[in-house]
């Protein structure tokens, strides 16, 4: 899956509308988890909670791919992991340790180089 996983800022086209990935998510659906892009319309971006949609990470046209750092990486592999145990169990204690992640520990660590 982390070669599906786009990185925040690229631009897609998804039901005929350009809009740009600002985030990821899950969401649970018939019991079982699955991992979802948050995106806003581009060029407009976020003007409002409304404004951002969930997407299926498999149903869009890629029109730019973002900037991939190592936190991406990291966080690409993280995703990948949390769907794979999310796939063999309830997860619910896993979705409560996503829900707090922070990043920042990374945050700033590619601009070092």
């Amino acid at each position: 899956m982390s070669n599906s996983l786009l990185p925040i800022g690229s631009v897609i086209d998804y039901s005929e509308k350009q809009l740009m990935i600002v985030g990821y998510g899950l969401k649970k659906a018939d019991d079982k988890y699955c991992l979802i892009y948050l995106a806003v319309p581009f060029p407009l971006g976020y003007t409002s909670a409304d404004s951002v949609k969930e997407i299926s990470v498999a149903d869009y046209k890629v029109l730019f791919k973002g900037y991939e750092t190592d936190a991406y990486q990291m966080v690409s592999k993280y995703m990948d992991i949390v769907v794979s145990i999310l796939s063999h169990g309830s997860g619910e204690e896993v979705i409560k340790q996503i829900q707090g992640m922070r990043m920042s520990n990374y945050e700033g660590k590619d601009n070092e180089r």
